[in-house]
């Protein structure tokens, strides 16, 4: 009977054994899926980002961003156009808005998230600016 025994319990070790396998080939199957989903959603997010902010001005307020990398991008904007639009701007340069804030060196300024619905003219930034785009903590 022990041989029988024996055989019932390969036979089991191989069953679970087989499950641990499949297990495993699902849970890669879905990180795939989820990897492909993330940078999937990054360039619908850049895109989707893009599509909120209105064409650039001949004339406005002049916006320098200074990114975490030290680079710069200029652009004008519309003085009614609302702190959000700049939040979105950075979010198409791959900043979004929920890890990044926009600051303010001089007066050194923070800008807080419920001045997004304030315009640039509202702010007090008008002319000439410069923005540095900070992760957020």
């Amino acid at each position: 009977s022990s041989g029988i025994n024996a055989e019932y319990g390969q036979e089991q070790e191989y069953r679970d054994s087989l499950q641990r396998d499949r297990e495993r080939d699902e849970l890669k199957k879905r990180e795939e899926k989820e990897q492909q989903l993330r940078s999937q959603t990054e360039e619908a997010k850049l895109s989707s980002f893009a599509d909120l902010v209105p064409d650039e001005p001949a004339t406005g307020a002049d916006i320098t961003f200074k990114l975490p990398s030290g680079e710069r991008i200029n652009r004008k904007f519309p003085p009614s156009t609302q702190l959000k639009i700049l939040s979105y701007f950075i979010g198409s340069k791959g900043f979004p808005p929920s890890g990044h804030k926009l600051v303010q060196n001089f007066p050194k300024r923070q800008f807080e998230e419920d001045e997004l619905e304030l315009t640039l003219e509202d702010l007090g930034l008008t002319r000439r600016e410069i923005l540095y785009v900070e992760e957020k903590d």
